[in-house]
């Protein structure tokens, strides 16, 4: 039997917080899992990236992975997804918006995602146009 402690610091405030929101279900009503994509749902994907954006303070999400990968067993129980694995911040629906196209970001100031019932996400700083094309499905 091996025993692996991981340093979980403020994510179970975080993720219960963001639970607390809805927020997970919402993403997921307007943008639903592809039927290809093996990982977490999409709104789990982003209540991950939000808690690490939270949690350290950063929004480069340049190092989400290797955060996600010291302490992926806890991600998996915050985000009640069992088979969660670091790689799923980084690949399938979100792989897009950690590659720079021809080594060069298109920047976007601001994006706001609105929902039907007048909630809104707000995304500051860079962020690519494939990005937000493939969150939007253009």
């Amino acid at each position: 039997m091996q025993i692996k402690a991981e340093p979980v610091g403020d994510l179970a405030v975080i993720s219960r917080l963001i639970e607390d929101t809805n927020l997970s279900s919402r993403i997921d009503e307007h943008f639903p899992k592809r039927h290809l994509w093996q990982g977490p749902r999409v709104g789990k994907t982003l209540q991950a990236l939000l808690m690490y954006i939270l949690s350290e303070n950063d929004h480069r999400l340049h190092h989400v992975e290797a955060w996600a990968s010291n302490i992926e067993q806890s991600l998996a129980w915050l985000l009640e997804e069992p088979g969660f694995k670091a790689q799923d911040l980084t690949q399938g629906p979100f792989a897009n918006g950690f590659r720079h196209a021809n080594g060069e970001a298109a920047r976007a100031a601001q994006v706001v995602i609105r929902f039907g019932d007048g909630t809104q996400v707000k995304v500051h700083g860079e962020v690519e146009a494939s990005f937000i094309r493939q969150i939007l499905g253009r």
